[in-house]
């Protein structure tokens, strides 16, 4: 089968993390299919972004597509899993869509390209309704193929594709009436999308790299600090000024341990880290927090071997792939009742709290350090590979694919 991955978020040098699990998601699949061939198409995703009231960031932005514009065509990340780039400008969604257009033209000339190299496409797969399930439509009425979207948006659909009646704008509803099919990562994401009166999704999951997260060779000592870990961006709705208040909150109240023995090691970057690091010290926790930066991979993989908990204070979330990561290194979690870790979060794995709730989430907290050991590390790990290995997930996408394929075919 040979498949054209369009997804509406991709990681590049300036934004690493941006839409990452995109391109993991297309490794994984290629990895678990060894005989089919995937193409990814990549426009920039917001890499090559105008901006009038920043005349300078401008400027580098075009030196820089321009500079693309005579660059590299493919990147192999496997033998059967291939980049084709093709730069596009994109602006503000209030004039003409971003460039949708743009991004149509580029991916129309990238499909041309793909289905020369391969022999044709079977499938379009597009991650997030707009604007990639929008390309994949106009591709899929100009060259007659079936495509699927997976839909990834949280907070769905965001605010700007809401209209003043709380409608739904028709750059999101028409792309998914006509898919071959629309899958949610989780239940609660299938709700939200079948509640605006669209086509009820298939749920199929995100899925995990099981060979690279893993529980780590050695166990902590009983001596040492208990560990709770958290990644995020440090956006609003990521919730690190509630984890933050929480801890304070420990430390006021005390907690199970000790609060001299409570570390919170916060992994991340983004708008708000100035703000965070200065409510830690108005708070005066800053002893007890350790501010890591970004983390690639494999620092990651680290703290969630080394953490005692990992926890996520998110206000809205489609799934939680930080989730999936450190339960598939059997760690015990704590996390938000905000939409796609309830269907993570067990009695067997974690705590789920209310949204926004500093003080049960510090309560949690407490009893997270009192508890921790009593959880089954390899249990925790075993009920994540059930759901959500790559060739469990991977067996539904194909049977999916093929089901939209032989429908296209009849």
């Amino acid at each position: 089968m040979n498949v054209l991955i369009i997804p509406s978020w991709y990681p590049w040098r300036g934004a690493p993390l941006r839409g990452l699990f995109f391109r993991e998601q297309a490794v994984y699949l290629g990895r678990m299919r060894p005989d089919w061939k995937i193409a990814v198409a990549v426009w920039g995703q917001r890499r090559y972004t105008l901006s009038l009231r920043n005349p300078a960031r401008t400027a580098a932005v075009l030196a820089d597509f321009l500079r693309s514009k005579f660059g590299s065509r493919k990147h192999f990340l496997l033998p059967n899993v291939c980049e084709y780039r093709q730069p596009a400008l994109e602006w503000t969604k209030k004039w003409k869509q971003g460039n949708s257009s743009g991004m149509e033209r580029a991916c129309r000339k990238i499909l041309r390209r793909v289905s020369h190299d391969l022999g044709g496409i079977d499938l379009i797969h597009a991650h997030v309704s707009f604007p990639g399930g929008w390309i994949a439509m106009r591709l899929g009425q100009r060259f007659h193929l079936p495509y699927v979207i997976t839909e990834h948006m949280g907070d769905f659909p965001f605010i700007e594709f809401r209209n003043p009646d709380g409608t739904i704008q028709e750059a999101i509803t028409a792309p998914m009436r006509r898919a071959r099919a629309v899958i949610a990562v989780s239940p609660s994401q299938a709700e939200r999308i079948a509640g605006y009166g669209l086509p009820r999704p298939i749920v199929i999951p995100n899925m995990i790299d099981e060979e690279f997260f893993k529980p780590g060779a050695g166990e902590k000592k009983q001596s040492d600090n208990f560990i709770f870990f958290a990644l995020s961006a440090f956006k609003p709705a990521k919730g690190i000024g509630d984890l933050l208040q929480a801890l304070a909150l420990c430390r006021q109240q005390g907690c199970g341990k000790g609060m001299d023995a409570i570390r919170l090691r916060i992994g991340g970057s983004g708008e708000m880290e100035k703000g965070l690091r200065a409510l830690a010290r108005r708070l005066r926790i800053e002893t007890w927090v350790e501010w890591l930066g970004r983390l690639d991979r494999r620092q990651a993989l680290k703290e969630y071997q080394s953490c005692d908990c990992f926890v996520q204070p998110s206000h809205l979330e489609s799934f939680s792939i930080v989730l999936l990561e450190a339960l598939a290194c059997g760690k015990p979690v704590i996390a938000t009742r905000c939409g796609g870790p309830e269907s993570l979060v067990t009695p067997g794995n974690g705590i789920l709290v209310p949204v926004q709730d500093a003080a049960e989430l510090a309560r949690a907290m407490a009893e997270m350090t009192r508890s921790a050991g009593s959880f089954d590390s390899l249990a925790i790990r075993r009920a994540v590979l059930e759901t959500y290995s790559r060739e469990r997930v991977c067996d539904q996408l194909e049977t999916l694919y093929r089901s939209a394929t032989e429908r296209e075919a009849r």
